[in-house]
């Protein structure tokens, strides 16, 4: 009886695959005649997608479900009804709350091989563990520069869409890229919320030694690239290590952080429509908070270092 269960579970779940499409799917999006490329690699454990003309590389789906005969899939341009043709195998679908519709259409076609590796890390940075992936590229005879992804602010890992496919698009290219999950999302631990630049600078110095002790990857220099807030933190890092090959910033700082947030508060309450007395006390009221937190930090700083030893180390 237990065989009989065994095999009749089997058959289901090869239905129920058959009914999924398996494999690289390419295609396009179709909207008022306007045609976007676009193709999939569906996988029964993850299914993902590239659209060049975005820059999306390798990018995990929102959402993938299925309905019956219907494929539900939801991607950077919207949630998808599909259908699966048995007889052609082609996928079709139309957008679900977008107007005009946004129509799809995916033939099977052979998986293009990647020409690198990926491989899962771990490193620390004191009681912080970090988790990512390093992209190793192929056929690598001459030694190659490794870069190190920073992150911007708020929540981001390995599978944000804009780091993800840069680090494919330098990948393909021949250039090494180690991407790890910022501390506190995806594999690692800590909390990014209550970390300082530093600290964060002090997480992408650990993935630079981590690449320095590695003896089998033959680099030629390794350094960082850094967007948005990371264009804060990669001058940090990089002067915190010896060697830095190069740091890259992509709409990195051009002035202070309080400068940033004066020309922030100033130029959206403009564009919002209101008063000049409104927007010069908001200014006032910005500069009195960032003047209150850096003496209120530097007094904290002052207090830490003159505190015992084995106390600061006990209270972290």
């Amino acid at each position: 009886m237990k065989s009989f269960y065994t095999v009749l579970l089997l058959t289901i779940a090869q239905i129920a695959y058959g009914q999924t499409p398996q494999g690289h799917y390419e295609g396009a999006l179709t909207r008022d005649g306007s045609v976007q490329l676009i193709s999939f690699d569906f996988h029964i454990d993850k299914t993902t997608y590239d659209i060049p003309e975005i820059g999306y590389m390798n990018v995990a789906t929102e959402k993938i479900s299925r309905s019956k005969d219907t494929l539900n899939v939801k991607i950077f341009n919207g949630d998808f009804y599909c259908f699966l043709d048995p007889k052609t195998g082609d996928v079709t679908g139309i957008s679900k709350d977008i107007n005009p519709r946004i129509r799809i259409h995916l033939k099977k076609a052979l998986a293009k091989e990647k020409s690198f590796s990926e491989e899962e890390i771990k490193f620390t940075n004191a009681d912080v563990s970090l988790a990512g992936v390093l992209f190793k590229p192929k056929k690598s005879e001459k030694p190659i520069p490794y870069v190190i992804l920073v992150h911007r602010s708020g929540w981001e890992d390995r599978d944000t869409p804009w780091y993800h496919s840069l680090a494919y698009d330098l990948a393909s290219k021949g250039i090494g890229v180690l991407l790890y999950d910022k501390r506190g999302t995806g594999k690692s631990t800590g909390n990014f919320s209550s970390a300082d630049f530093n600290d964060l600078a002090d997480d992408a110095v650990s993935a630079f030694n981590y690449l320095k002790e590695r003896k089998d990857l033959n680099y030629v220099k390794i350094g960082f690239l850094g967007a948005s807030q990371g264009g804060w933190i990669t001058p940090l890092a990089a002067n915190k290590v010896s060697g830095c090959g190069f740091a890259i910033l992509i709409v990195g700082p051009a002035v202070s952080l309080y400068e940033q947030d004066i020309n922030r508060v100033q130029y959206t309450l403009t564009d919002e429509g209101y008063s000049k007395e409104s927007i010069d006390s908001a200014l006032h009221y910005s500069a009195l908070f960032s003047n209150m937190f850096r003496v209120t930090r530097q007094k904290i700083g002052m207090r830490l270092k003159d505190m015992p030893r084995k106390l600061k180390i006990k209270n972290g």
